[in-house]
């Protein structure tokens, strides 16, 4: 992957990616994509990403994977609005005709830091699936996510604790969710509501600023005042995390 300023506003990537699927290898051919991310305000930032190449077995062009993912960010001192569009198509190879799949999503967050450790946040969001193509099934899905955040900063370490309510509603020829038992047998029994209640714990930790701290503690000790400067900085850019372009493609959100 490469990525470029172009301006102090606009910067521009492009990579190819060796392969997305967990569970899956239909080929070894590469695929490509490219992104692009525009500050137009101080709060306000566009970015698109794209994506195409071959995801099935039958790597001819027009069995190609696209697919585009669309964001709107606005950040504030305490509040962040976001939305979020992505849409997909291919033609399925191993179908009488080739029919065209297509797939498409979207979702609106908004988060609110109440104060302190305190986090406020809710996210509506649809997912359409009309050949079945990425989630097995034909489907309109849609659900509202609320959470609570409490996050404790502890040295160069962050624990962040999520309590989460998610209400999701999936129609369609194949929608529903599953429920215990058979209709009869060999029928599953599938409702199309469906509520969770989700306790999540993130633990994340930052050793580049531990070692940026410890490679300071030990210039300092080691060199002479005049020499410090000049080497505390050189020591500083060689820690320095370099930015990444990420592929922003969502598949099978629900």
């Amino acid at each position: 992957q490469c990525e470029k300023p172009v301006t102090d506003k606009l910067t521009v990537a492009g990579f190819i990616v060796n392969g997305y699927y967990h569970l899956s290898h239909p080929n070894d051919q590469p695929s490509y994509g490219g992104q692009w991310a525009y500050k137009a305000t101080p709060q306000l930032t566009l970015t698109q990403t794209v994506y195409g190449g071959p995801d099935q077995t039958n790597t001819a062009l027009q069995f190609w994977r696209f697919y585009a993912n669309h964001i709107v960010e606005w950040k504030g001192d305490n509040l962040t609005f976001a939305a979020s569009y992505d849409i997909g198509t291919e033609n399925i190879a191993d179908r009488p005709g080739h029919p065209r799949a297509f797939v498409m999503g979207g979702n609106v967050v908004a988060r609110w830091h109440v104060t302190g450790p305190w986090a406020l946040a809710v996210r509506p969001e649809f997912y359409w699936d009309r050949n079945g193509r990425w989630t097995g099934s034909e489907q309109f899905v849609k659900a509202v996510t609320s959470t609570i955040e409490y996050r404790i900063p502890y040295k160069w370490t962050n624990t962040t604790l999520r309590l989460e309510h998610r209400w999701d509603e999936s129609t369609g020829a194949g929608g529903g969710f599953f429920m215990r038992g058979e209709v009869q047998p060999g029928v599953l029994s599938l409702t199309p509501n469906q509520h969770l209640v989700l306790l999540g714990i993130l633990w994340t930790f930052d050793i580049r600023d531990r070692a940026l701290k410890m490679a300071s503690g030990f210039v300092l000790a080691s060199l002479k005042p005049s020499t410090y400067c000049r080497e505390y900085a050189s020591a500083s850019r060689s820690l320095r995390p370099r930015p990444t372009a990420i592929l922003s493609a969502r598949e099978a959100k629900v």
